[in-house]
């Protein structure tokens, strides 16, 4: 069962069918999704780092990237119109795919401090040690 960031349960994995998986030879899975819209290859990229390995969560060991014909763009990003860092990798947010907006900030931050504090943002705060 994947979870979102709060801890609510989302899908079975196993029994999603939008999504393609494959798991590679260190157990890392992935979750492939593709459409073509406009002659554009639009998709989704779901990486489940340890694989069926627990904790299965969305913005913990899950984390997501969109594809725009040759680019691949972590989800969260500071240009998000969707899925922002704000709204969707906040350990208070109810809202679905809490955990979808997690990603940008492990690349560019270095840290997963989100599970630790809820003061930070792209345009202040980087990590829970760091002083206002």
């Amino acid at each position: 069962m994947i979870k979102f960031l709060h801890g609510a349960d989302w899908v079975n994995i196993n029994t999603y069918s939008p999504y393609e998986k494959a798991v590679m030879n260190d157990g890392m899975l992935l979750q492939l999704y593709a459409v073509n819209i406009d002659n554009e290859f639009v998709g989704e990229i779901r990486v489940d780092i340890n694989g069926y390995k627990k904790p299965n969560t969305l913005g913990k060991d899950i984390f997501h990237f969109n594809t725009i014909g040759n680019k691949v763009i972590p989800q969260g990003s500071t240009t998000a119109e969707e899925y922002t860092f704000a709204t969707h990798c906040n350990l208070s947010s109810e809202n679905s795919y809490n955990g979808d907006g997690c990603t940008a900030w492990v690349i560019y931050n270095e840290n997963m401090d989100y599970l630790h504090c809820n003061d930070l943002s792209w345009g202040g705060k980087k990590s829970c040690k760091q002083k206002d």
